[in-house]
């Protein structure tokens, strides 16, 4: 027997239920309607699905800046990022982020429901957010959509993520994610990441590491080991379970893992650590060719000229010039006083700063005077505390700010530092509990280096401390060259066919100036403190040759020259070694009293070395793209790091092009020997004690506000500068190049140059072209010149 139930006869609650189900039915096909058709109106919207290759290529990557030997010298751009392909990436570090951030990856499509609900309840029981909701495929095209968070947005992120899983392998989108994810400290991507927190390659890193990094996908600057090592530690814990829980990991390696302790080691910052003037200028030299947007995508491998070893001869030598000669003008007094429990305060932080660690020799740090009498100071630094002799201090008498009083020393240490004063302390190399007492040179210096055989600029120092001021003097900086702009105008005597021997008045004299009214005295430098007899016999006479007259350096017959000379035509011919700062062409111009740049007159000398060719100068030598190519190339044949092929291609590419013939050969040839004996008969000792083979000329403007050298070996050429660049004092009373810039140029070549073998100058004839010296001289029996006062202080007169 079969019964039919009437429909009027159901129960209320079972008419409810169906009710609601067929509500719920009709609400979920309306949904699945409307879904349909939205995502039709966000796909007609949205291009095509991207190819892998296309997703990468669009992806920033960081730029690279190396010297000539391929070192490191930066990374930059907007985002630090290095692409590494999914077989390079150690499979552990992949399962570390699959577990924690989406499990299911190789499962599911695009979108997880069942993994959205589990985070969903995950987060509920522990009260906050412990797993993310996107699968790393959303994340995927959440980084090329872009950060704004509109539903509009959200949705066409859906349908590009639909569309990456129907185009793209899963290996494919996973090799995506784990190169575009942030993971703080500025780094995109694991390998980037690996080298920010722990300066390991990928494959260096352990277990406890990859999950650390891993932990990092879902808040960076939330799970910092730097902000809250707790906060990591229990993040790294959770990571580190979920690799155990689905078996990317066994149970011993969860214990090593979980008892491992956090160790950061951040990459280096070669940018400020190496080259921070000439990575500088070379960024900017970027940014010009690229542009703004094109410097912003990066991935550009930057070639530059750079010389490491070079660098960082020079770097020293421009801090050991500022550091001795700041000292010898007095001390400014110290950086702050405390007293009563501020001194402690100052003395926490010190300790918190500073840490554990042993002090390290050379290094400069801020301590705070603890105990003094007329015999030393007690210093404390950190945790740790030294004492500063009166020899090591002697220099510290007070510094006067307008005159140019130097080299004066103190009595008694309490009479200078105070308890409570806050100071600058040296360690010394001998004995960690010695320290001596430093300051930051107010004064400024720099050094230019280039090839002048192919115009490569291998040292730029452009100041004493990049993070202090990023000025950077060797291409910024217009500063009055002194006597080392007379070579310029000699040459343009020699080119119209003075001879060498022709005579001139050197009894100082008086000069109206037409303009002003006033009179302007022509008088000599001095240097009959620290000259032989017959050196001074040699210098003193009424009488000189045009030869004399510049290897000593004589400032009347130079200006008898230039005014026979006429100074608009030296002022035009000036122009002819590169000059672009505006020259003026007045009397004062022969005593260089108008501004050049450094870099400039690097170049200058530059053309008397090579025969009066003008080479450009090169600080980039190629730039690649992202994708390999050659952006720009400015390599020349001789550059030793190329390969023959490439060689061969740069000298097909220069058929045809000539260098310019700035000065006639003949000019530079006489000037260069001229410019030798400067160095080997004038006063020019300390260079000539290095036994290197230079020629070059020393400068001192007005006032002792700059002093200069300039010169060239066979092999390279380069400009030495010390100043007061607020010109505001002296930089002694008593001093001129040949007591500051030359020896400290002299030691710097000494110890780049004295094992490599030089020709001596000038080495190429100027009518055949050929060597003049076949056989190169190596300066091994020289010695390093060393950094002195003056013997005797006499009057300086204008120079």
């Amino acid at each position: 027997m079969v019964s039919i139930l009437n429909g009027k006869n159901r129960g209320v609650f079972s008419t409810i239920f169906l009710y609601h189900l067929f509500l719920f039915i009709l609400i979920g096909v309306a949904l699945a309607i409307s879904g349909g058709f939205l995502f039709g109106f966000y796909a007609r919207d949205l291009p095509p699905a991207p190819s892998f290759s296309s997703l990468k290529g669009r992806a920033s990557t960081s730029t690279r800046i190396v010297a000539a030997d391929g070192m490191i010298l930066a990374e930059i751009s907007g985002e630090t990022r290095q692409w590494v392909p999914l077989h390079a990436i150690p499979r552990r570090l992949r399962y570390a982020f699959i577990s924690v951030e989406d499990a299911r990856f190789y499962e599911h499509g695009a979108l997880d429901g069942l993994g959205l609900l589990r985070a969903v309840m995950t987060n509920i029981k522990a009260g906050g957010i412990k797993q993310g909701g996107s699968t790393i495929t959303q994340q995927v095209a959440k980084y090329f959509m872009g950060g704004e968070r509109t539903l509009d947005r959200k949705v066409k992120e859906v349908v590009l993520a639909l569309r990456l899983e129907r185009n793209l392998s899963k290996d494919e989108i996973l090799e995506l994610y784990l190169n575009l994810i942030f993971l703080g400290k500025g780094a995109y991507g694991v390998k980037a990441a690996a080298r920010a927190y722990f300066n390991k390659n990928l494959d260096q890193l352990t277990t406890a590491e990859m999950a650390l990094l891993a932990g990092f996908a879902q808040a960076p600057s939330r799970y910092s080991p730097s902000r809250n090592m707790e906060v990591a530690l229990d993040r790294r814990r959770h990571v580190l379970t979920q690799m155990k829980r689905r078996g990317a990991i066994k149970a011993r390696e969860l214990r090593e893992a979980l008892a491992e302790p956090v160790i950061l080691r951040g990459k280096k910052d070669y940018y400020n650590e190496r080259t921070p003037y000439f990575t500088e200028y070379a960024r900017q030299l970027l940014i010009e060719k690229v542009g703004a947007q094109g410097f912003k995508k990066g991935g550009f491998l930057v070639e530059t000229t750079v010389n490491p070893f070079v660098q960082v001869k020079a770097r020293q030598a421009v801090n050991e010039l500022a550091f001795w000669q700041d000292k010898r003008q007095g001390y400014r007094g110290p950086e702050a006083s405390f007293a009563g429990d501020n001194i402690n305060r100052f003395i926490r932080a010190s300790e918190k700063h500073y840490g554990e660690g042993a002090l390290a020799a050379g290094r400069l740090y801020l301590g705070v005077v603890v105990s003094v009498d007329r015999h030393k100071a007690t210093v404390r630094v950190g945790k740790k505390e030294g004492t500063i002799p009166l020899k090591n201090m002697r220099w510290a008498y007070r510094y006067r700010r307008f005159q140019g009083v130097t080299d004066r020393h103190i009595t008694r240490v309490d009479k200078t530092l105070f308890v409570g004063s806050v100071i600058w302390i040296r360690v010394s190399q001998e004995d960690h509990n010695l320290y001596y007492l430093e300051q930051i040179p107010r004064v400024q210096s720099s050094l230019h280096v280039r090839d002048h055989r192919t115009g490569y600029i291998i040292a730029m120092v452009g100041g004493t401390d990049f993070d202090l001021t990023k000025y950077n003097r060797t291409v910024q900086a217009c500063r009055q060259p002194g006597s080392t702009y007379k070579p310029i105008y000699y040459s343009l005597a020699l080119a119209r066919g003075w001879s060498i021997y022709k005579k001139f008045s050197d009894v100082p004299y008086s000069i109206i100036d037409p303009a002003t009214g006033k009179k302007w005295r022509v008088a000599n430098y001095q240097y009959a403190h620290n000259l032989s007899d017959a050196a001074k016999e040699k210098i003193m006479n009424h009488k000189v040759t045009l030869e004399s007259a510049l290897v000593w350096s004589r400032n009347i017959p130079s200006v008898t020259i230039f005014q026979a000379l006429g100074g608009t035509r030296v002022a035009s011919w000036a122009k002819r070694f590169g000059f672009t700062t505006p020259i003026i062409p007045d009397k004062g111009l022969a005593l260089g009293a108008s501004c050049v740049k450094i870099n400039e007159l690097t170049g200058a000398f530059s053309v008397f070395a090579q025969s009066g060719r003008l080479l450009p100068e090169i600080s980039i030598k190629r730039i690649r793209s992202a994708r390999g190519t050659i952006f720009e190339d400015r390599t020349v044949p001789e550059d030793a790091m190329l390969t023959t092929m490439d060689r061969l291609t740069r000298m097909v590419a220069l058929v045809g092009k000539r260098q310019q013939q700035a000065i006639p050969a003949k000019a530079a040839y006489a000037t260069s020997r001229l410019l030798r004996k400067v160095v080997t008969e004038g006063h020019n000792e300390p260079i000539q004690e290095t036994h290197v083979i230079v020629a070059g000329k020393t400068g001192t403007a007005s006032k002792t506000m700059d002093t200069w050298f300039s010169g060239y070996t066979s092999r390279w050429a380069g400009t030495f500068w010390l100043g007061d660049e607020k010109y505001e004092r002296p930089l002694g009373d008593n001093d001129a190049a040949h007591l500051t810039t030359a020896p400290a140029f002299g030691r710097f070549i000494y110890e780049t140059s004295r094992f490599y073998p030089l020709y001596e100058i000038p080495w190429e004839d100027p009518v055949s072209g050929f060597l003049r010296e076949k056989t190169p001289h190596v300066a091994k029996n020289g010695r390093i010149p060393h950094l002195h006062p003056p013997k005797k202080k006499i009057p300086l007169a204008p120079r």
